[in-house]
């Protein structure tokens, strides 16, 4: 060996034997040191030579902050530590570990790779960037996925930022998350060997929706696999407004497989929820003076047995307006529970087809005026399903004429 080198650097540097161990008689420019401690200057006999770069520098359990402008890499591994990245504007891919990440992305197209680190945050800065999660891996509660800044918009013309669910299916909740600035929500799971096909929950809330958040044009891009969908209703107590009408699905989203729901069954508040333009399930809640435009699609409207539904809204159209459903198309009145009345004559109700009983309980009424069976409110051809326990449909005759 014609020259080692064993330096200890800012104390324990995660090195094991020299930094240094150049083999006598070698010819080289490039000096390879085996260290996880960046920037390092060295300074020999008469000869000065500086370290520009260590490729792959990775986390440790210690904290770290790191600049891969300085270091020259394009990849970063976090372990445990709470680390600091700053990324370089060439399009970097984060692996975030299970310490609390702070990575502040450049131009480029950014991957992030997330951890179980609650509290991490991520900002994709420009480009088009990717928020990588596996549900049975990643803990996002309060976390920060940020497409473009820490403050929403304003984002590059045509800029897409995209949560991408991984692994092998599970329950993704991003209710505890904050999501600024994200375009797109791509399904990426993959099946379980010999165990069928992977099922994936990702819920979200309808507080989320918006400029700056997460778009309302969001584009959903299914898979082969099973994938769902929850909206929940935004702020419990506090009258809630969101529209899903602008997202946008991809071909290979299908009923057969794919899952769409809005429950807003906690809402003690009124709440005006306006659904996406495919099938959907909305779980209602108990506030009166709520309206559910379930927009295009079949739909169904989950109701309680005894819920008080005066002042409500339910349309099963595009709109309010009647008759704003597409042609074929099938909306559905469900009454579960144990039992109870339901008076529909205190309500709006627009393109309904179908009442479906699916109590478990005693006896069940529901109330329904002459005039609400019309075309364009309640179909005049409306199919009703029973089960076995005691059902009965009043018709109220608040008009003259009832066919």
């Amino acid at each position: 060996t014609a020259l080692s080198l064993d330096l200890n650097i800012d104390g324990d540097d995660n090195t094991a034997g020299p930094l240094l161990n150049l083999p006598f008689g070698a010819a080289t420019d490039l000096i390879p040191l085996v260290t996880n401690k960046l920037p390092i200057s060295v300074q020999m006999l008469g000869t000065p030579f500086t370290v520009h770069y260590v490729k792959d520098y990775f986390g440790t359990s210690q904290s770290q902050t790191v600049d891969l402008n300085v270091t020259g890499q394009t990849s970063y591994i976090a372990t445990s530590g709470n680390d600091t990245i700053t990324g370089n504007g060439l399009g970097d891919t984060i692996t975030a570990g299970s310490g609390q990440v702070t990575f502040t992305g450049g131009i480029g197209d950014d991957t992030v790779i997330v951890g179980s680190g609650e509290g991490s945050s991520f900002a994709g800065g420009g480009g088009d960037d990717t928020f990588e999660l596996d549900p049975s891996a990643a803990d996002v509660h309060g976390d920060t996925f940020a497409g473009h800044g820490l403050s929403a918009g304003p984002v590059d013309p045509g800029e897409r930022n995209t949560i991408e669910v991984t692994g092998f299916g599970g329950s993704l909740d991003l209710r505890g998350a904050t999501l600024l600035d994200i375009t797109d929500l791509e399904f990426a799971t993959h099946s379980p060997a010999l165990v069928g096909n992977a099922s994936t929950t990702v819920s979200l809330s309808g507080s989320q929706f918006g400029p700056g958040q997460v778009a309302p044009g969001l584009l959903v891009t299914a898979d082969d696999q099973f994938d769902n969908i929850t909206v929940y209703d935004g702020t419990v107590g506090v009258p809630t407004t969101f529209d899903l009408s602008g997202l946008h699905f991809s071909g290979t989203w299908s009923s057969d497989k794919e899952n769409f729901t809005i429950d807003a069954s906690a809402a003690v508040a009124a709440v005006t929820i306006t659904g996406p333009n495919i099938d959907k399930t909305i779980d209602t809640g108990t506030a009166t003076d709520s309206h559910y435009v379930a927009g295009l699609g079949n739909d169904v409207f989950v109701l309680n047995s005894a819920q008080n539904v005066a002042g409500d809204v339910f349309a099963g159209g595009a709109s309010t307006a009647a008759g704003s459903a597409a042609p074929g198309e099938t909306n559905t009145i469900e009454i579960t529970g144990n039992g109870g009345e339901i008076d529909f004559t205190k309500a709006t109700l627009t393109d309904i087809s179908n009442i479906d009983f699916t109590t478990s309980g005693g006896p069940m009424r529901i109330d329904i005026n002459a005039s609400q069976l019309y075309s364009g409110g309640i179909a005049p051809d409306l199919s009703i399903r029973f089960n076995p326990n005691p059902q009965t449909i009043a018709i109220v005759p608040d008009t003259t004429t009832i066919d």
